[in-house]
């Protein structure tokens, strides 16, 4: 098909289409497209940091390669004429070749760690110059406090110490003063170039150290790199099989503690029902305590009924039964005993009576006998 069959066949696609169809395929287009230049934006980029790379060491080989072509002989043209027509073709070749998607994620992940690179050394450079910073400030704060330190110094002992007649300064204080401080920032100096003595002496130290490790580091690369690779296979399938380990050991632990939960549980119910048994002994052995004093009691009570009913017994035994006669006259003595005592109770309650009215008499005549002693006081009180 012609670029114009297609594009009646596009414009035909599209004429059939609803707005809402339109509006979700534009949507669409419009995420390819900008998937499409975030790709291209991302390998330019490769591209012009591998042109980079290969610039600087076509660079440095130019020199080593300039020799070996001097001495070419002309003989070879065909030979460059048929590369140069093959190089054309690979070009054309390349220019339809599209990238897989796995080079695609080779290229995007070897940018995201040259972009992990730059922002590291981005911040390890700003990290450097905020240090920097920090240095002068503190060197600024401490020259402030110096300078504060040494103007109140000034003023109390060269100001205020003026001449009590003049009032001026006194020009000996004044030439201490400055000599004192000359010979302080002397000894500041002295002792500041020792201290940077001794730190240029621990940098070498520490440059030399880097630079034996680093030394070190490229033969162990060069060597065992590959020695290393396997063993850090192993250890990760090692730290893989620790990893599961203590996965089951977490699960083990997690069902042991809901064992443990279930099982401090059933031991406060334990204890619960313990404490009420022993409140129920505790209340089971009062209760026998006491049916044991009850039970003495009524032991005591028995033998106490015992003896008695053993003495019953023994009158029963010993008890004998009196004659007709004796009964008869007993019983007519009784009767005799019972007819005096109904008369004597007779004569009591008739004495009772008589009581009663001489009492009543007795009364009378006090009464009578009060009221003539007073009307006998009246008497006497009127004469």
């Amino acid at each position: 098909m012609t670029d114009t069959e297609i594009a009646i066949t596009d414009t035909l696609f599209l004429e059939n289409l609803s707005d809402e169809e339109l509006l979700k395929l534009y949507n669409d287009y419009e995420k390819k497209v900008i998937l499409l230049e975030t790709e291209n934006d991302l390998f330019e980029s490769h591209l012009a940091r591998v042109n980079l790379s290969t610039s600087k060491h076509d660079g440095e080989n130019n020199e080593t390669t300039k020799s070996d072509t001097a001495q070419k002989d002309g003989g070879n043209q065909k030979n460059e004429r048929s590369k140069k027509k093959k190089n054309e073709k690979t070009k054309e070749s390349e220019s339809t070749i599209t990238l897989t998607p796995e080079q695609k994620a080779e290229v995007s992940i070897r940018e995201v760690e040259e972009l992990k690179d730059e922002i590291d050394k981005e911040i390890e450079k700003w990290e450097r110059i905020i240090d920097g910073y920090k240095a002068e400030i503190e060197e600024i704060d401490g020259r402030n406090t110096e300078l504060k330190k040494t103007t109140i110094e000034f003023k109390k002992e060269v100001l205020q110490m003026r001449n009590a007649r003049t009032g001026k300064l006194i020009a000996e204080r004044v030439v201490k003063y400055i000599e004192d401080q000359l010979k302080i920032k002397e000894t500041f100096i002295e002792k500041t170039r020792l201290k940077n003595s001794t730190l240029k002496v621990q940098k070498q130290k520490l440059q030399t150290q880097l630079r034996q490790k680093e030394e070190m580091g490229e033969v162990l690369h060069a060597i065992d790199f590959d020695q290393l690779k396997i063993e850090n296979q192993q250890y990760l399938s090692k730290i893989e099989e620790r990893n599961n380990e203590l996965l089951k050991l977490k699960m083990q632990a997690g069902n042991i503690a809901q064992i443990l939960a279930k099982y401090k549980k059933e031991l406060s119910r334990l204890m619960d029902k313990n404490s009420s048994i022993q409140n129920d002994i505790s209340q089971r052995t009062d209760l026998i305590q006491k049916l044991e004093i009850e039970t003495n009691q009524v032991m005591d009570a028995r033998d106490q009924a015992s003896k008695l009913n053993k003495h019953l017994k023994q009158q029963m035994e010993d008890f004998k039964v009196p004659e007709v006669l004796e009964y008869v006259v007993e019983k007519a003595l009784a009767n005799d005993l019972a007819h005096k005592m109904k008369s004597w109770q007779r004569k009591v309650d008739v004495a009772s009576m008589t009581l009663k009215k001489e009492k009543n008499v007795l009364k009378k005549m006090m009464e009578e006998d009060l009221m003539l002693q007073k009307k006998s006081k009246q008497n006497t009180e009127l004469v």
